[in-house]
């Protein structure tokens, strides 16, 4: 894993490492701490604010901008980022869709305001609804209830490097796995969860929560279908941490059915 800051490969300098998404909130959040006494790795560059910054694995997974530095200890900054989806809870905006298929309404929003598209699923739902003071954001909340109401399908968005992304709750799997050994098979994260959790509520709705490890370039995110126990639940978030060079993630999970 790499953490590259406007082009500059900062990772040999950067510690306490997080991220976290929601399916309820559209950007994913970063932070991590960076060492000023060791410049020499990063040719005396420290990100700044708007800063561009990326978390490459296999490939690019994150791609971010630099929100707040704290530099007040006199050791370390501390950085807090968002991914693009971030710009789509600030401004307020106005539209109004006459009988307009759903995919094109998102292209057409995109496109006003220079976002990146990633993909859209199929939704066969035509939109008509005016949108006033809102935010980008708000307006695909509403328009995928919507077409939720029409086709009986739920669906979610975020954001990827390569832009907004739509799709259908269960059509995006996760399977972690890691190695507890450079010479053992990949195993199954769940298997070896800690920090269980389980709960009813009184609507019959059925949660759960637990700690998993999964390897380094593995990227388990909210929205996605996991497996555990023969049970499928929707991940409702993921919180990421590397520790030591161990990935942790910890899941809030909402059963399917």
């Amino acid at each position: 894993m790499k953490i590259i800051a406007d082009g500059v490969d900062i990772t040999p300098i950067v510690g306490g490492l997080t991220w976290k998404n929601t399916i309820a909130e559209l950007a994913t959040t970063m932070a991590f701490e960076v060492a000023k006494l060791n410049a020499q790795y990063t040719k005396s560059y420290l990100p700044r604010p708007n800063g561009i910054v990326t978390m490459q694995t296999n490939a690019e997974v994150f791609r971010g901008v630099v929100l707040n530095v704290d530099d007040s200890n006199p050791n370390f900054n501390k950085y807090t980022l968002a991914d693009f989806g971030w710009y789509l809870n600030k401004d307020k905006v106005v539209y109004q869709f006459d009988k307009m298929p759903v995919p094109k309404a998102l292209a057409e929003m995109c496109g006003d305001h220079n976002i990146a598209l990633d993909s859209v699923c199929d939704i066969p739902v035509e939109i008509t609804a005016i949108y006033n003071d809102k935010t980008i954001s708000e307006i695909i909340k509403d328009i995928l209830e919507q077409a939720t109401a029409w086709t009986g399908y739920a669906y979610n968005f975020d954001m990827t490097p390569q832009g907004l992304r739509v799709y259908r709750l269960g059509d995006m799997h996760a399977y972690p796995e890691f190695k507890q050994s450079s010479n053992t098979r990949n195993i199954y994260s769940p298997i070896v969860r800690g920090d269980v959790a389980h709960s009813l509520d009184i609507d019959g709705t059925e949660k759960a929560s637990c700690t998993i490890i999964e390897a380094v370039d593995s990227y388990t995110r909210a929205g996605y279908e996991i497996k555990i126990d023969d049970v499928k639940y929707i991940i409702q978030s993921s919180d990421h941490s590397i520790k030591k060079g161990i990935h942790y993630n910890k899941l809030d999970l909402k059963r399917v059915g």
